[in-house]
């Protein structure tokens, strides 16, 4: 690659990171006026080269599926924190000497050592 197709690279990768920045509602069209009210000639057909060339739309797609499976991980690290905390707060209520307002299976059954291994702090995966 010489100094001008690495130079174009350089350029086309910054207009891609604007054109991602722009969101779901971006096209080469929005770009091209953002970057010219920014003071940059650049034609449309310049801008249409660059996602051809260097491939805008499946670099779309894969920092999409990469946001999507970020927040994928979120919530399934948010479910696991109140699926916790609610199978900790089950093993409080079944060690209280009244045990109030719980099952006799939760109570006496299945569920209560797990839950009384919750209440000291194990981890809920089995």
């Amino acid at each position: 690659m010489n100094g001008r197709q690495a130079l174009a690279k350089r350029n086309a990768d910054g207009y891609f990171d604007i054109y991602l920045a722009m969101g779901p509602h971006r096209s080469l069209e929005k770009l091209h006026t953002t970057l010219a009210n920014g003071g940059l000639k650049l034609t449309l057909n310049t801008l249409k080269n660059y996602s051809s060339r260097y491939g805008w739309q499946s670099r779309l797609r894969a920092a999409e599926e990469m946001a999507q499976a970020q927040l994928d991980e979120e919530r399934d690290a948010e479910r696991l924190l109140s699926m916790n905390e609610r199978q900790a707060n089950y093993g409080e209520l079944s060690a209280h000497p009244r045990r109030p307002k719980v099952s006799p299976r939760l109570a006496y059954g299945y569920h209560a050592a797990p839950c009384r291994r919750l209440q000291d702090g194990a981890p809920s995966a089995w």
